[in-house]
């Protein structure tokens, strides 16, 4: 299991033991917290730890929300078996009044998995995606929102992903990620998450 509670100096683009992936723009770290690249394109970042086929990724939403809902990329969430060669992953994406599960392809297009959650989407809860075989699942504080089944993608590192259309600042924070089974401890990104996921 890796963590991250982005308590340092600035990076742009985010740095090691991030990555940028590849056919995305960069991920930045600013005051604490990630943020989208300033262009309007997609942008990742893996963590160059190497988890197991089964795994899980969660991010806090923090700072703004993304308000549009115009195109299902837009918005920001953690990533599953992210490719390192391409744009490649699983994602969730949650902005205002909806959380989504996106599949990207080897060219950076998108493909949503399963339906749209539509509900309360606030600043600091949790969003967690796993991956367990072919079970493709997200959840908002321990709740499970949306549940596919997808063999697409079956490996890949962690991290986390965004679009936006025009809230520049919508971020993230104190993420972690890592094997499906490994039990949360009091690390310093997870202090956060632990009671919102009740394990």
């Amino acid at each position: 299991m890796a963590t991250d509670d982005f308590n340092r100096a600035n990076e742009t683009p985010i740095a090691s033991p991030w990555a940028v992936q590849t056919g995305s723009d960069a991920m930045r770290l600013i005051s604490n917290e990630v943020l989208t690249n300033v262009s309007a394109n997609h942008s990742a970042a893996y963590h160059n730890s190497t988890p197991g086929n089964d795994q899980y990724s969660a991010t806090k939403l923090t700072n703004v929300i993304e308000t549009s809902t115009a195109d299902i990329s837009y918005g920001v969430g953690p990533a599953v078996r992210m490719a390192t060669g391409d744009t490649r992953k699983y994602c969730a994406i949650a902005r205002t009044g909806q959380i989504l599960l996106l599949e990207y392809d080897n060219v950076g297009g998108a493909t949503q998995l399963g339906s749209t959650f539509s509900g309360t989407v606030s600043l600091n809860d949790i969003i967690r995606i796993e991956a367990n075989g072919t079970t493709i699942r997200v959840l908002q504080n321990g709740t499970e929102r949306i549940s596919a089944t997808d063999a697409t993608l079956t490996s890949g590192r962690v991290g986390m992903q965004g679009t936006y259309s025009n809230d520049t600042t919508a971020a993230q924070d104190d993420w972690d990620g890592g094997d499906l089974g490994v039990p949360i401890t009091d690390g310093p990104a997870l202090i956060s998450v632990r009671s919102a996921l009740r394990w």
